[in-house]
């Protein structure tokens, strides 16, 4: 044997090793079990400690690799196969129940009767005013876009018709006033706005009464909606009235456009007229943004509200517990849902499958990586073979020498052992 920098540089047999005697043999005690495997455990630690950098790199390694499978199986996993469902509402009433009837709708007496026989507090005889979004744009010193998602909420504010309560997170209380300003100046009944800020408010979140939304709650949804000019497409911040128009014509006002006299427009308002600009020079210093004047005619009949005829209505209740009561109460013909039930998406079946071919994308990519880490494992045993060779000079078996590696293995593979537990509470956190 020849022995270099502390390593085997080489190991040959001279000669064969003469046999040992009978009595020799007989002498020797047997090893046991026990001793083998207090030897691997304790080669096993030898070994971890050796090489430190080796150890460390592939502690960290594996530890990252652990790590992100599990981040990506767990929060991607869920996120992919789970998504075939979506509640009624984006936002969730206490006691909110949607009804649905059968026929051309639910009229005012009918839902005035449902409410009777289930003891509803309150009624809204149209679904599409209980909640939706209004965009309010960036502008001046605001922090950027805010979606404020308009509510009815009678049970948590029971507002006049020209009040409202604005609740948004504590980190865009600078804004609050601006956003506010955007619903009280488009002239659309709304005067007073409350505004209250919230450490747990995720979302911009503006409080109606029923009087606003029966008489303006179409005005409402109208602010910052959208006109089509031709083949541009532009964001009107409000409308009003100009009785010296003729039907079908209208006015801009703060408008960028030169040359729309004349040209065709169309409002996602009211999709199924289209309008003539008779004018586009008007301005308003008072008021950002693009204001249409329109005949009172026309103002009339794109914001006609009529509650009483759409095909879901909205009957409130002072607890879920009451609302549910309330829905196996109601009459044969008409179905009742909480506002936080789950339903089934659009297509839930294509949905499914494509969530499906990207999990099993994920699961692929995870063998994959967990083969590399196995070929790394593979080639450590090579950096031992010297080591291996002085192990047999000592008497060691090979057995004990190669299980000795799996003790190194668990050692390095522990900082991530230590590592899942914490990281798996992340699948705890509210998404």
């Amino acid at each position: 044997m020849r022995i270099y920098d502390g390593s085997v540089s080489e190991d040959k047999q001279i000669e064969p090793p003469a046999p040992l005697l009978q009595t020799v043999c007989e002498v020797l005690p047997p090893v046991s079990r026990f001793h083998n495997f207090k030897n691997t455990l304790h080669i096993g630690v030898l070994n971890y400690k050796s090489r430190p950098k080796f150890t460390t790199m592939m502690s960290l390694a594996l530890a990252v690799c652990a790590v992100t499978l599990f981040l990506v199986i767990a929060l991607f996993g869920q996120s992919l196969i789970s998504p075939l469902t979506t509640t009624l509402d984006g936002v969730g009433i206490e006691g909110k129940v949607i009804v649905s009837g059968t026929g051309d709708g639910i009229s005012a007496d009918t839902l005035d009767e449902l409410a009777y026989d289930t003891n509803a507090g309150y009624i809204l005889g149209d679904r599409t005013l209980s909640e939706f979004t209004v965009t309010v744009p960036e502008s001046g010193d605001m922090l950027g876009d805010y979606e404020v998602v308009c509510l009815y909420s009678p049970y948590e504010y029971n507002l006049s018709a020209n009040e409202g309560v604005l609740v948004l997170p504590q980190s865009a209380s600078s804004d609050g006033a601006a956003i506010a300003a955007a619903f009280t100046n488009a002239g659309v009944g709304l005067e007073n706005i409350e505004i209250k800020t919230s450490l747990t408010a995720e979302d911009v979140r503006l409080y109606l009464g029923y009087g606003a939304l029966a008489e303006n709650g179409l005005k409402i949804q109208a602010i910052n909606s959208t006109v089509r000019l031709g083949e541009d497409e532009t964001t009107v911040y409000t409308f009003t009235v100009n009785s010296s128009l003729a039907d079908g014509n209208i006015n801009l006002v703060n408008s960028n456009y030169f040359n729309v006299v004349g040209r065709t427009a169309v409002f996602t308002t009211k999709a199924d007229k289209a309008y003539i600009v008779a004018d586009a020079s008007g301005e308003n210093e008072n008021i950002d943004g693009l204001i249409v004047e329109m005949s009172a005619a026309d103002y009339a009949a794109m914001f006609e509200s009529d509650l009483s005829g759409a095909t879901q209505a909205c009957l409130y209740y002072s607890s879920d517990e009451a609302a549910r009561a309330a829905i196996a109460n109601l009459p044969e013909g008409y179905m009742g849902l909480l506002s936080t039930s789950n339903i089934y998406v659009q297509n839930p079946g294509d949905v499914f499958t494509t969530n499906v071919l990207w999990y099993v994308a994920l699961i692929a990519v995870s063998l994959l990586i967990g083969v590399l880490i196995g070929i790394i494992f593979m080639r450590s045993v090579k950096i031992y073979q010297a080591d291996f060779a002085v192990y047999r000079t000592l008497g060691i078996p090979n057995k004990v020498s190669s299980r000795s590696l799996y003790i190194q293995m668990a050692l390095i593979f522990l900082p991530a052992l230590v590592l899942l537990p914490l990281v798996s509470h992340c699948d705890d956190y509210p998404r």
